[in-house]
């Protein structure tokens, strides 16, 4: 019996659900499981200011989450954001500032 195929797509059932849905999952993660030193963010479903706040918050939630669990070490740092310089500039540098002082290895920043 030969083995089923599996396509990528098929197998990232959690990457294609909306936003609103993995972040009311990753809401019920407790604290100390926040401690994966990679961090990737990705803004490119958004489609208003709305959810671009609730994305905003998110990344706020994950990083402050991290520290209150004492987890100061990130390797990785991905951010990958439709950028508009008013909206997002405060927000990035503090995001950039917080993984710097906590020594990243990796920082990727992508900006469309």
């Amino acid at each position: 019996m030969s083995e089923p195929e599996t396509s990528t797509a098929a197998m990232d059932r959690i990457g294609s659900l909306p936003d609103e849905i993995l972040i009311h999952i990753l809401s019920f993660v407790p604290t100390k499981q926040c401690h994966v030193p990679n961090l990737h963010f990705t803004d490119t479903k958004l489609s208003n200011l709305a959810d671009n706040y609730r994305f905003n918050e998110f990344i706020y939630s994950i990083l402050l989450s991290r520290e209150a669990a004492g987890n100061h070490s990130i390797n990785t740092f991905v951010l990958y954001i439709e950028y508009n310089y008013a909206n997002s500039t405060p927000n990035v540098t503090n995001w950039v500032n917080y993984v710097v002082d906590r020594k990243i290895q990796h920082l990727i920043l992508i900006f469309i």
